[in-house]
């Protein structure tokens, strides 16, 4: 598959290409997906924090220097259930707010219970690594929610360009 999508965004004469037929996920209603934002009153950068250190393994959500503890954070409600696949993208360019990189895809496994704080432990789906800070979908995302339903958008998110963020910012 990962062929086929260089091909395909390598060429100018193809048929879009959507993330639901690149990650074939089942179970779409189990399935959340958060885009992170930069967040200047605040000072978070994602794009910055990724360049820093693109681990996001699990294995230490509560580190600052990478983005899983952003993307298992809960500000004043929750955003996942024990079970749920996650999936993270954070967008790459401010002055084109709908394109964004795939940064990481975990399974939650462990409710913390905690609210303005990480709230969820998680293991990584070691079959998706492949394609962490390598996919860039275009993706406008008109509602306020930065949690969303996978069943609901995963659709609509065309892969633009596939190698890796570097090579994307250069």
């Amino acid at each position: 598959m990962i062929h086929a999508v260089k091909r395909a965004i390598g060429s100018n004469n193809f048929n879009p290409i959507f993330l639901d037929k690149i990650l074939n996920l089942q179970d779409l209603d189990n399935v959340r997906i958060r885009f992170l934002i930069e967040k200047i009153d605040i000072n978070f950068h994602p794009a910055k924090i990724y360049e820093k250190n693109r681990d996001c393994s699990c294995n230490n959500t509560q580190d600052k220097t990478n983005l899983c503890y952003a993307q298992y954070w809960n500000y004043d409600k929750k955003n996942f259930q024990q079970g749920q696949k996650t999936i993270g993208f954070f967008r790459i360019d401010e002055n084109d707010p709908d394109k964004w990189l795939l940064f990481h895809m975990g399974t939650v496994t462990k409710d913390l219970n905690k609210l303005g704080d990480v709230g969820y432990e998680c293991d990584i789906l070691k079959d998706y690594e492949k394609y962490f800070g390598r996919l860039v979908i275009k993706y406008h995302n008109s509602a306020q929610k930065l949690v969303r339903r996978a069943e609901n958008l995963i659709s609509e998110c065309e892969v633009i360009y596939f190698s890796t963020f570097k090579d994307y910012l250069d």
